[in-house]
């Protein structure tokens, strides 16, 4: 496979977009259950955070960082979830290092955690603040959110401390 393809699951994109299996030793988990109880991200970041409309995600691949504007929920216990396409760059990057820094725009304050996916059964639990905020992006029901996760056309992940 050229270094330069992309694995999702069972199935690696390459860059002219073929696709083909990806040999089992190289894909990765769709799912990675988050722990039991979250780790809560810093107060002083949350407050600064909130001021906010969007907040910069950094990731990493290998040594090299991205960083992206993203839309985001803060839900009790002071974690952050996103909502974004699967087949996104970050979303890519995420299954592959969970590791991400988030930045309140214009360097106001940030911190360091880690992505989990949120499993299809503990969605129901924060649809509504998703719903509410991206209504207009997709997720315009909790049934509608649930689709497209379930179809995995997009992915929901909370990152916490």
């Amino acid at each position: 496979m050229p270094l330069d393809a992309i694995c999702w699951g069972s199935r690696w994109a390459g860059p002219a977009g073929a696709v083909s299996a990806a040999p089992r030793s190289r894909r990765l988990p769709l799912s990675q259950p988050p722990p039991a109880e979250p780790t809560p991200l810093p107060t002083e970041f949350l407050a600064r955070l909130a001021q906010s409309d969007t907040v910069l995600v950094t990731s990493r691949d290998g040594s090299r960082e991205g960083t992206v504007r993203a839309w985001f929920v803060v839900s009790p216990p002071g974690v952050v979830y996103l909502f974004t396409s699967a087949f996104s760059v970050k979303a890519v990057r995420w299954r592959a290092d969970s590791w991400v820094r988030l930045t309140v725009p214009g360097g106001a304050a940030s911190a360091e955690g880690r992505v989990h996916l949120v499993p299809q059964a503990d969605v129901d639990l924060v649809a509504p603040l998703i719903v509410e905020r991206w209504g207009m992006w997709g997720a315009t029901t909790p049934e509608g959110l649930n689709r497209l996760i379930r179809d995995r056309e997009y992915v929901l992940v909370r990152v916490e401390g």
